[in-house]
């Protein structure tokens, strides 16, 4: 008899000796006639795996067969606003949006223009689970408001007209030189 374990230790669904004429499972033992065989070895939540092995007369002979957590489904929610999603240092594609992610801990940078980088670390559970994540992403801009007395005077960023008094505008997070001009 020849015992099938995993690694991770897992219970099995399926254990199949594939080109043997006899194949007989029992308390966790299976009866299998000496020979070279594929091995397959499904479990629910993860990868199919399949091994070649010799099973010989050898009493007590146990093969092991390493198993692969499927992916998870992660869905990220950025409030809306349209974003790039990069895991473990690799462009995933657009969000808001849902991602197949390898089960294990994955590092996660969220970009979008005029808000801050958003960085995260995120333990995918894996086995085909959903999970969802929801982000609030900084903006890096802010409205102004420009009044003059009297109204209508040109308002310049750097030197670049804005607008004209009284401006409500927005502006991208950093410093800026702020100038009024009135043609009077």
């Amino acid at each position: 008899a020849v015992t099938v374990r995993t690694t991770p230790e897992v219970e099995a669904d399926d254990v199949d000796f594939i080109g043997t004429p006899f194949d007989l499972s029992f308390g966790g033992h299976q009866l299998v006639l000496p020979g070279r065989y594929s091995l397959a070895v499904t479990a629910s939540g993860y990868l199919p795996a399949a091994v070649d092995v010799e099973v010989t007369r050898a009493e007590g002979q146990e093969i092991i067969v390493p198993l692969q957590r499927l992916p998870g489904r992660v869905s990220i929610d950025t409030g809306g606003i349209s974003a790039t999603l990069t895991v473990d240092g690799r462009e995933a594609g657009a969000l808001p949006g849902e991602f197949e992610l390898a089960a294990g801990t994955r590092e996660l940078l969220i970009e979008a223009p005029r808000y801050e980088d958003y960085r995260t670390s995120l333990a995918v559970t894996g086995g085909g689970e959903a999970q969802a994540l929801a982000v609030t992403l900084e903006p890096a801009f802010a409205g102004v408001s420009v009044e003059s007395v009297p109204t209508g005077a040109r308002v310049l960023v750097d030197g670049k007209e804005l607008g004209a008094t009284p401006l409500q505008a927005t502006l991208d997070a950093g410093r800026y030189t702020l100038a009024l001009e009135h043609p009077g």
